[in-house]
């Protein structure tokens, strides 16, 4: 090549970067934030496809088995940034509603519950209360899962507590648990999940009854002082890859910030492989 192609060469990419804002994407030619705006595109896409599929469930569980049963309603994401890392937020299923609604999280006032709620609903939820509690006491970790983890439930549809739950599942004849089973694994495929944070003692046992979890590949002894304030960390296989799941207490009844002493401190050791206390310098 000779230097006055090179030097033409050197125009034309200064001439991008100053028309683009940023240097084109070598490989597909597109600036950095013409790639950032498909990836958000293509993020809500698969948002709103998850969303419909649960909204077909419900209303085939309804119809298959009445209406009755399901009058509480269902709530499938509650945080942000849905498909937008490899890490999803999982509690078990949503309690009965006290407003009937919780928020949207595509609404713009930028909430990502259960990390950042509206004071109101905080006041409302003794989970979501505990929960913003919790991570806001620890600032590398709040930063980092506040600023692009969702929140999921494992089981979409409410119910007053986890035997409620499973009765409704045999009313069902386990279509519920395949329902659901089956938007969880929707929801690991749409993040290409590596990380898997999971609120409550039976979260592991719920992810095998809904045929997620294919095989428990290591596991880790629990941590903690015991009954609700338990932690430990295992490998499953699911959709054929090896999903890091990381067990937390359930935040609806892990209340004691004293109890939760060491919490913060193992999160904060699991998570650093994951970018939780990175600096990036600018």
């Amino acid at each position: 090549m000779t230097h006055s192609t090179l030097f033409c060469a050197f125009l034309k990419r200064t001439w991008e970067i100053a028309k683009h804002g940023k240097a084109p994407n070598i490989e597909t030619g597109k600036s950095e934030n013409q790639l950032l705006s498909m990836t958000a595109k293509s993020a809500e896409r698969k948002r709103q496809a998850v969303c419909e599929l649960a909204r077909t469930f419900d209303a085939d569980l309804k119809r298959r088995f009445g209406a009755e049963h399901f009058s509480a309603g269902y709530c499938l994401l509650l945080g942000r940034y849905y498909a937008e890392s490899n890490y999803v937020y999982f509690s078990l299923n949503p309690g009965w509603p006290r407003n009937g609604l919780l928020v949207d999280p595509t609404s713009p006032e930028g909430y990502n519950v259960p990390f950042r709620n509206p004071e109101a609903l905080r006041k409302q939820y003794v989970y979501l209360h505990n929960c913003q509690r919790f991570f806001s006491a620890h600032p590398s970790l709040d930063g980092w899962i506040d600023n692009g983890v969702t929140s999921a439930f494992l089981v979409p549809w409410r119910t007053s507590n986890m035997s409620e739950l499973r009765r409704l599942n045999q009313v069902t004849g386990g279509q519920l648990f395949s329902c659901a089973g089956r938007l969880v694994k929707q929801i690991i495929r749409d993040h290409e999940a590596k990380l898997l944070i999971t609120a409550g003692k039976s979260a592991l046992d719920l992810l095998g009854s809904l045929g997620v979890m294919e095989e428990k590949l290591e596991e880790s002894a629990a941590l903690g002082p015991g009954k609700s304030y338990q932690w430990s960390k295992c490998k499953l296989a699911i959709g054929g890859s090896e999903v890091t799941v990381l067990r937390i207490p359930h935040f609806s009844r892990a209340n004691s910030p004293t109890r939760m002493g060491g919490l913060g401190a193992w999160l904060m050791e699991e998570l650093a492989p994951f970018g939780c206390g990175k600096i990036e310098l600018e």
